[in-house]
């Protein structure tokens, strides 16, 4: 379908909440004002929790959410505003039912999403082939390359749009690492441990490293290098990782885990000489930031080893040993 360039006013984007689907998003939202520098742009999305992300990002105009647990009213009042915005283009990338339904439900005139998507017969405006290659984030930017007809080029880079430099957060999370009893330069290795997908019960367990894998790591590090290990994470992983931290039983270990904000825990991963965890949000925080990071991935996953600076993947995290990451941490702390 021929798009009237022209004639696009007001654009709306579908994506997740999640903090990884948020920035690794970044670079959408920035090529696409390059695209439409005039127009309105909307960010849908399931809920606001990874949006903080967005907070002052000059690239949107507005954040409208949903959750599929609202009451009736709240969904009508979503249809409403949703309604109301005038969409001239609504951007699924990844359509299930719901997203359908609020492109549907949007009336816009041009609805677009990826080729091979699965509802791809309900949109109008279609992408090449999703996932040919192993760039996340290229893979992503392939939605707009319809719109593209001024062959502006496009940006990767991975973007936070998050106050984390204010002089509250750094005194607050200085506050909390002197009591700690760690020293304002010293060096830290941060570790987050994932979180929901921990259980194997929920049949998500692909994400999940062990925590006797983790216990055996941090001995390790331990043994050879003297630095404070600070774990952080939220209420998903606390249980966990106060085990793991239980049984190393060592005086540099920190468990931060549910004490700091957002924005607390980015300025903490900033200041660290390493972060070492599973596929999660705070992972997207480290590869976003440039820290060396050592993430355990699995073959499900989705592929950003191209931003990551020590990745280890194999067909299930359980596959990953201790030495081996052991090895990967050796290699970051020599240099």
């Amino acid at each position: 379908m021929r798009i009237e360039q022209s004639k696009i006013k007001n654009i709306g984007i579908i994506r997740g909440s999640a903090i990884g689907d948020i920035i690794a998003y970044t670079p959408i939202l920035r090529n696409l004002r390059k695209i439409f520098p005039k127009g309105r742009i909307c960010l849908i999305t399931g809920n606001l929790a990874g949006t903080k992300f967005l907070s002052n990002c000059s690239y949107i105009d507005e954040i409208i959410s949903i959750n599929p647990k609202s009451s009736l009213r709240e969904k009508f009042l979503f249809f409403k505003k949703l309604i109301s915005l005038h969409l001239d283009m609504i951007i699924d990338a990844h359509p299930v039912k719901n997203t359908l339904m609020l492109c549907l439900l949007s009336m816009a005139k041009y609805r677009v999403t990826f080729r091979n998507s699965k509802f791809s017969k309900y949109y109008n405006v279609k992408s090449s082939e999703y996932f040919t290659s192993n760039d996340v984030v290229l893979e992503n930017l392939k939605i707009l390359n319809p719109l593209n007809d001024k062959n502006i080029k496009f940006e990767t880079n991975l973007e936070i749009f998050l106050d984390f430099k204010s002089k509250n957060v750094i005194n607050n999370l200085n506050n909390l690492l002197k009591v700690s009893n760690i020293k304002k330069n010293e060096k830290v290795i941060v570790i987050h441990i994932g979180g929901m997908e921990r259980s194997i019960e929920k049949g998500r367990n692909h994400r999940c490293w062990l925590n006797e894998n983790w216990v055996e790591l941090c001995r390790k590090i331990l043994k050879k290098y003297d630095l404070k290990i600070i774990f952080i994470g939220g209420q998903d992983n606390l249980a966990d990782s106060s085990k793991i931290i239980e049984e190393i039983s060592h005086k540099n270990v920190i468990n931060l885990v549910t004490k700091l904000s957002l924005q607390e825990s980015t300025a903490l991963i900033k200041k660290c000489c390493l972060f070492i965890c599973t596929d999660s949000g705070p992972m997207h925080i480290a590869v976003t930031l440039r820290k060396r990071v050592i993430a355990l991935l699995s073959k499900l996953t989705w592929k950003i080893d191209a931003y990551i600076t020590d990745p280890i993947r194999k067909e299930d995290v359980l596959k990953i040993n201790v030495d081996e990451v052991f090895r990967k941490v050796e290699s970051v702390l020599k240099k």
